[in-house]
C-alpha cells in the first residue's frame, strides 16, 4: 500500500508538525509512505523509510499523486503552515486531518485577497452558514464588523471538507454534531504524541523554594496569556512564582507591556521559540503548566499530549476536548472564573505540590494507553483501506446532486422528484459497496 501525507513537518514550529513526524515513523514501518511539503529549507524527519516530497499547489504531480491508495492532508487554523496544503486538497481530494474545527481564522486569510480567493471566501462562508452570514463576511472585510463575532458564529468547518472523500477529527463529541451535516466520511482518533522515556521530574519540597510555570506554544488571544499575567500581578506571593514562556507570543506589545507595568520582569521571562531538547527540559522540570483554551477552536491538544509526555502537571480550560480529560490528568479551570480559578491553583500548588505531581503522573499513563503514534498509523490504515468505496460514495452524492439540479431546469416539479428518485437509486446501487 502507498500512502501520501501532506503536511508541514519539523523543524516548523507547530506541534503539528511534530505530531505527523511520529505518525509517518510509524507508518513507514509499515506501508511506502510519501510525506508532501511546501516549506522551503531542510526536513527534520528522522524517518529514512519516509521518502519526503516537495509541491506547488498550483502545479500538483497529479499522475503521481494518482498512484496513492489514500491521500491525507493535515489542516490547522494557522495559515502560514496549511495554506498550501488546502489548495492542494481542492484540486485533488482526499481525506482531510481536522487538527482544528473552527477554521474562521484560517478561511479570512483567502478573504485577505482581493479577486478571485476573496470571492472563494465568502462563496465557502454562505454555503457553510447561508446567505446570512455572507454578508457578514463581507461586512467584516469592509472594516464593519468585529472578527471575533464572526469567528462565533462561523466557523467553517464544513468549507473544510467541502470536496473531501473523508474528513478525520480528534474531537469525538465534535464528530458526533458535524455527523448530520455533510455526506463526507467521518473518523474520529485520539491525536498521538511521539513520546519517549518519562523524564525526571523535579520535586518541589522546599516551601521556600520558587514555583515553576510554563506555558509554550503558538499563543494567541485564546490560550489566556494576559488574564494569566494580569492574575500573577494581582498574588501578594507573587514572588514565589517564575513563568517561563516560550514560542510565538501573538500580543507579545500588550504582554511586555503588562510585565513591566505590574513589576514582574524578574519573575516572568518569554524565551520565544528553542530546540525540542530545551523546551522538553523545560517542561521536566516545571510544576505546572498553563494550557488554557477560550474560546476553543474544538481542538485536541499536542501540547496536551508533549505535557503528559514530560509528566508535566496543567490548568486546562472547561471546555470542548479538554472538558472531556479525566478529571485525575489535568484542573480545570471554569471559564467564567478564569483568574478566580487560576489564582486557587497556584495557591494549592504552593500548600500540596504533591498533588499536582500526581496527576501529572496519570496523564502520562493516558498518553502511553491511548496516544502511541502506532495505534494512530493503525487507525489511518484501516480508513485508508476503505477510500475507494468513499471516493465512490463521494462521486455518487455529487453525481446525484448534479442530475436533480439539471432535472429541476428541464422538467416541471411534479416530474423532477419521481425521476429525481428513480436516479439517485440508480447511482446508489453503483456506489454500494
Amino acid at each position: 500500500m502507498l500512502i501520501d501525507v501532506f503536511s508541514p513537518l519539523p523543524p516548523l514550529q507547530t506541534e503539528i508538525a511534530n505530531h505527523t513526524a511520529g505518525v509517518l515513523r510509524a507508518l513507514g514501518r509499515k506501508v511506502r509512505v510519501r510525506a508532501w511539503t511546501s516549506q522551503e529549507g531542510p526536513v527534520e524527519l528522522a524517518a529514512p523509510e519516509v521518502e519526503v516530497r516537495r509541491f506547488r499547489p498550483d502545479d500538483l504531480p497529479v499522475a503521481t499523486l494518482n498512484q496513492a491508495e489514500a491521500t491525507f492532508y493535515n489542516l490547522g487554523n494557522n495559515a502560514r503552515f496549511h495554506l498550501d496544503i488546502h489548495q492542494a486538497a481542492r484540486r485533488m481530494p482526499g481525506i482531510v486531518v481536522l487538527h482544528d474545527i473552527k477554521l474562521q481564522h484560517f478561511f479570512a486569510n483567502y478573504g485577505e485577497r482581493p479577486g478571485a480567493d476573496r470571492e472563494y471566501y465568502l462563496a465557502q462562508l454562505e454555503a457553510s452558514h447561508g446567505p446570512v452570514l455572507r454578508e457578514k463576511g463581507e461586512a467584516f472585510l469592509a472594516g464593519r464588523l468585529d472578527f471575533e463575532e464572526l469567528v462565533s458564529q462561523a466557523p467553517m468547518t464544513l468549507a473544510a471538507l467541502a470536496g473531501a472523500t473523508g474528513g478525520v477529527l480528534h474531537n469525538a463529541a465534535e464528530l458526533a454534531a458535524l455527523k448530520g451535516q455533510t455526506h463526507v466520511p467521518l473518523y474520529s482518533l485520539p491525536l498521538s504524541s511521539d513520546f519517549g522515556p518519562l523524564p525526571a521530574r523535579r520535586k518541589l519540597a522546599d516551601g521556600d523554594e520558587l514555583s515553576r510555570l510554563v506555558m509554550f506554544g503558538y499563543i494567541g488571544n485564546n490560550r489566556r496569556l494576559l488574564p494569566v499575567l494580569e492574575t500573577l500581578a494581582a498574588m501578594p506571593d507573587r514572588d514565589r512564582y517564575r513563568l517561563d514562556i516560550y514560542g510565538i507570543v501573538e500580543q507579545a506589545d500588550e504582554a511586555d507591556a503588562l510585565i513591566s507595568r505590574a513589576g514582574l520582569s524578574e519573575r516572568v521571562t518569554r524565551h520565544g521559540f528553542v530546540p525540542d531538547a530545551e523546551l522538553d527540559a523545560a517542561l521536566a522540570t516545571a510544576d505546572l503548566a498553563l494550557n488554557l483554551r477560550w474560546p476553543t477552536m474544538g481542538e485536541a491538544s499536542a501540547a496536551q499530549l508533549r505535557l503528559w509526555a514530560a509528566g508535566c502537571p496543567s490548568l486546562v480550560t472547561d471546555v470542548g476536548w479538554y472538558a472531556q480529560l479525566p478529571p485525575e490528568t489535568v484542573f480545570h479551570i471554569d471559564p467564567s472564573d478564569e483568574r478566580g480559578g487560576i489564582e486557587a491553583h497556584l495557591r494549592a500548588l504552593r500548600r500540596d505540590p504533591a498533588v499536582y505531581a500526581r496527576a501529572g503522573l496519570a496523564g502520562r499513563r493516558v498518553l502511553e494507553r491511548l496516544h502511541a503514534p502506532d495505534a494512530y498509523a493503525d487507525g489511518l490504515l484501516r480508513i485508508a483501506a476503505q477510500h475507494v468505496a468513499q471516493h465512490a460514495r463521494h462521486q455518487g452524492h455529487a453525481l446525484a446532486r448534479r442530475a436533480a439540479a439539471a432535472l429541476l431546469q428541464v422538467a416541471p416539479p411534479e416530474l423532477a422528484r419521481p425521476l429525481g428518485a428513480e436516479v439517485a437509486r440508480r447511482i446508489a446501487e453503483l456506489t454500494r459497496d
